[in-house]
């Protein structure tokens, strides 16, 4: 069975990194896999002590801000450099649920395929309100065709298309190659595209992306420059998701706790939202850009 490292970046977000790995050894050991951490000069004093205390090797640690994706690349060269090309690379940001055990056997049966360069550990929903972009990147208007397999009772999907970035499981020496002098996730994807290998996706998701907050005080390089939180549109566009997921189930929504809801555009918008509505999503607790979501549905017809 091919060696798998688990390379977690952080950057301050002390909550975020805990729920991460505390997500990630509910369904892993540390004897499962490699564990390996890049910090890029996070400023609370907590991130670095817990993820070590959990077994992470920190390989490298900024004095420094440098970035994302510059991190990236540190922390990618340096474990190529501990578990060699030949080795896989799960890398991760510290903003991911693990919701179900990685199924490593599909994992080593998939690569045996040297034309993958990478499997996504998420399917059509990269988040829980979010659907992955179907779209190659770097060539607009590519659409990927997806090709649905079944591995050892797993559903895997196959196409060609850019990496995706996290979380994903690389070849080391693919990613060493298309994270170099990378300075943004475009610099990745336009590297990506020279090799053009096959990728896959899990179709019942390993992992879902969760954070909306950035990192207080990070640098975004030329595609992120000047950006900062959720725009009003895309809190106004999540709002109406959710809205319309409960007129869509209930036909009406009933919240007359102010705790539990949110003014929006003359009507009470639920902060707690039931499974009924939401059935992709696999936790308890998600965030919908700056508005906490709680789904207990007590009974199916359970409103809020």
């Amino acid at each position: 069975m091919k060696n798998i490292a688990l390379a977690l970046l952080t950057c301050d977000r002390f909550d975020y990194t805990k729920r991460t790995v505390e997500s990630f050894f509910k369904h892993h050991t540390s004897a499962d896999f490699e564990l390996f951490c890049g910090d890029d000069a996070s400023q609370d004093h907590r991130v670095v002590p817990f993820v070590k205390d959990h077994g992470f090797n920190v390989i490298v640690q900024n004095k420094e801000r440098k970035g994302c994706t510059p991190t990236t690349a540190l922390l990618v060269h340096a474990v190529t450099s501990q578990v060699g090309g030949d080795a896989l690379i799960w890398y991760i940001q510290n903003d991911i649920d693990f919701v179900r055990a990685l199924p490593k056997a599909v994992v080593d049966y998939v690569f045996l395929n040297g034309d993958l360069g990478c499997l996504r550990t998420y399917g059509a929903w990269k988040d829980y309100i979010q659907r992955a972009n179907g779209r190659y990147r770097t060539q607009p208007g590519r659409q990927v065709q997806w090709i649905k397999k079944t591995i050892l009772d797993e559903e895997i999907e196959f196409g060609r298309i850019n990496m995706g970035l996290q979380p994903v499981i690389v070849r080391a020496d693919l990613f060493s190659s298309v994270v170099t002098d990378a300075l943004c996730e475009n610099d990745v994807n336009r590297n990506w595209a020279k090799f053009d290998p096959l990728v896959g996706r899990f179709v019942t998701n390993v992992t879902y992306h969760f954070g909306k907050m950035q990192t207080p005080n990070g640098m975004f390089y030329p595609t992120h420059q000047g950006k900062g939180g959720p725009s009003e549109e895309k809190l106004a566009q999540a709002l109406d998701c959710i809205y319309a997921l409960h007129v869509t189930s209930h036909g009406r929504v009933l919240c007359s706790n102010k705790e539990a809801s949110q003014n929006y555009k003359g009507r009470r918008v639920p902060i707690k939202v039931c499974l009924k509505c939401c059935p992709f999503w696999r936790v308890k607790e998600a965030e919908c850009l700056s508005v906490p979501l709680v789904h207990e549905a007590k009974s199916d017809a359970e409103t809020v």
